[in-house]
């Protein structure tokens, strides 16, 4: 839809598939949503290798640092990230016991703000802009819940991977490089259709159930081991051997 970033896609891609024909051009892709787009525009799948991304872990991470009802959505404020249909999704529970913190910012935030005000959220939701990366760790600690309203399939998620290095559930829209991290029922309530109503229903699920936001939040850490710094950098050293080899 966007003619512009279209442009920037295909060129991208472009790039990557003028090497296939390459014979010791390996690539590494972050997720397997990448990997399959590659494969499915005739790039060798034994040269690809999946390599991704991953967070740093958090010092003695702890449930008994979360506020209860706090709701944090850390995102560029542009439409493809989805930031106005968890407003949407947010009022439809305004009922319950929530306030919501945005870190970031971008071009969509004046609209974003007039939508809070339409919603009657102002008292509940507030935009902190671009923070510092402590700011941001910090909110992690004294958040319940992670949302990630994303509406575009995207190549990763690395918000989520920090998500499960500070032990917080994600509720999240599937789909795209985001299912390499996002385990449904284990960390996070995996949405698949881009519904505010259902997303509003999984957030009220996890702030009523301390069972299963328990539950998840320790199925985040452990999920996170997956994508801590020794795991990617095993990764990545056996790709650069398979590339070393297939020069042999």
């Amino acid at each position: 839809k966007n003619p512009v970033l279209n442009l920037r896609y295909w060129t991208k891609t472009s790039r990557m598939l003028r090497v296939r024909d390459l014979p010791h051009v390996r690539l590494q892709v972050a997720s397997e949503y990448v990997r399959q787009g590659l494969v499915e525009n005739r790039f060798p799948t034994d040269r690809i290798d999946l390599v991704p991304l991953y967070s740093n872990p958090i010092d003695h991470p702890t449930p008994a640092t979360s506020e209860p009802g706090l709701l944090l959505l850390p995102s560029r404020l542009v439409p493809a990230k989805g930031v106005h249909v968890a407003l949407a999704a947010l009022a439809r529970i305004r009922e319950l016991d929530w306030r919501c913190v945005i870190a970031g910012d971008g071009w969509q935030r004046p609209a974003l703000e007039r939508l809070v005000g339409e919603l009657g959220l102002v008292d509940r939701v507030r935009f902190l802009g671009e923070i510092p990366p402590a700011e941001l760790d910090a909110w992690y600690r004294r958040s319940r819940i992670v949302l990630f309203p994303v509406l575009r399939h995207e190549p990763f998620g690395l918000v989520g991977v920090e998500a499960l290095a500070h032990g917080r559930p994600v509720v999240a829209f599937g789909g795209g490089g985001a299912d390499e991290w996002l385990a449904d029922g284990e960390s996070a309530i995996r949405i698949g259709a881009r519904d505010p109503a259902a997303f509003a229903a999984a957030i009220a699920r996890l702030l009523g159930d301390p069972a299963l936001w328990e539950r998840l939040a320790a199925g985040a850490l452990a999920r996170h081991r997956h994508f801590e710094p020794d795991a990617y950098l095993d990764r990545l050293i056996a790709s650069f051997a398979r590339a070393r080899q297939s020069r042999a």
